[in-house]
């Protein structure tokens, strides 16, 4: 799994170690809900709050709610029905918070929901349900029915050319969104759908560009991939959008990646590592074994143990 994430200068292990001292701030601001919950006493109702203001002194952040109160001992924000917005210097609406329910934390710039909450980023919307955000560091953690949908521009392949937006979506247990680094971890029981290919996996890496377009998923463990007439099986895949590149990686020689092609010349593929291009009927097979009718060929009458 590193060293697919080297090929494209990602240090997992790096932002990996980023989390956890995150994690720890939302474990604190989970125990900071439930100790606010038991002190909110006549809530102010309808409040409107400009959080943060550019040099220009015109509003950055505004936050506002249906209900929420002030705790002057230790800065903490009890709040219902939040929404907090991003503008840039023109006015423009760059990001926005919805919470259902939570604690914001003015001195870490960080807070936890707890409910149902929504995250909206560009073209790329995050929902999910108990959840930790960190305004500071441009991070969110769900902890429950985490959601991701992207709106992303696409060349088309047609003779006409141009383009065309499709919406990429994908689900899961769990799911960390990196809106600085433009990556979304999602964790447990993970299924993705961008309208050419859908996957299933345990977890996954999904990469979006700065204007949200995706760029690649990195999946592992149990996954499933379904192209059209295609199927594949593997326990690592990479999945490259623009180019169209697929990747499958078997966990050993003994449990190797599948791929199944079920059309009326079709048959099935076994191998270490199986690549394709998604415009293309060529597939390159690392250590192959080809089933073709009930027919099995082995990899020796491939030249360097790869077959095409």
């Amino acid at each position: 799994m590193f060293a697919m994430f080297a090929a494209f200068a990602f240090d997992a292990a790096e932002w990996q170690f980023r989390k956890e001292v995150l994690m720890r701030e939302a474990e604190r601001l989970q125990a900071v809900y439930t100790a606010s919950v038991a002190r909110v006493k006549m809530p102010a109702e309808n409040v409107c709050v400009p959080v943060e203001t550019h040099p220009d002194g015109s509003v950055k952040t505004l936050v506002t709610a249906s209900k929420a109160q002030f705790f002057t001992d230790n800065g903490i924000v009890w709040a219902k029905d939040l929404q907090a917005k991003d503008f840039d210097t023109s006015k423009k609406n760059k990001s926005s918070i919805f919470a259902e329910k939570c604690v914001v934390d003015r001195e870490t710039k960080s807070g936890w929901i707890e409910g149902a909450a929504k995250a909206v980023h560009g073209s790329t919307e995050v929902t999910g349900e108990r959840v930790y955000v960190s305004f500071a560091e441009n991070f969110v953690m769900i902890y429950s029915n985490a959601f991701v949908r992207s709106d992303d521009v696409k060349k088309s392949t047609n003779t006409k050319g141009g383009s065309a937006k499709t919406k990429v979506e994908v689900r899961a247990d769990k799911a960390d969104y990196d809106r600085t680094e433009g990556v979304v971890f999602m964790d447990g029981h993970v299924r993705f759908d961008d309208g050419e290919y859908s996957l299933v996996s345990d977890r996954a890496w999904v990469f979006l560009s700065g204007t949200n377009e995706l760029r690649r998923v990195v999946a592992s463990g149990s996954v499933a991939v379904t192209n059209g007439l295609k199927r594949g099986y593997c326990d690592k895949v990479l999945y490259e959008r623009k180019a169209g590149n697929i990747t499958m990686y078997g966990r050993s020689q003994k449990e190797l990646a599948h791929l199944i092609d079920e059309g009326p010349d079709g048959g099935e593929l076994q191998g270490t590592r199986i690549f394709f291009r998604t415009d293309a009927e060529q597939v390159e097979v690392d250590n192959p074994i080809i089933t073709v009718k009930g027919d099995v060929k082995k990899a020796d009458i491939f030249s360097e143990g790869r077959g095409k």
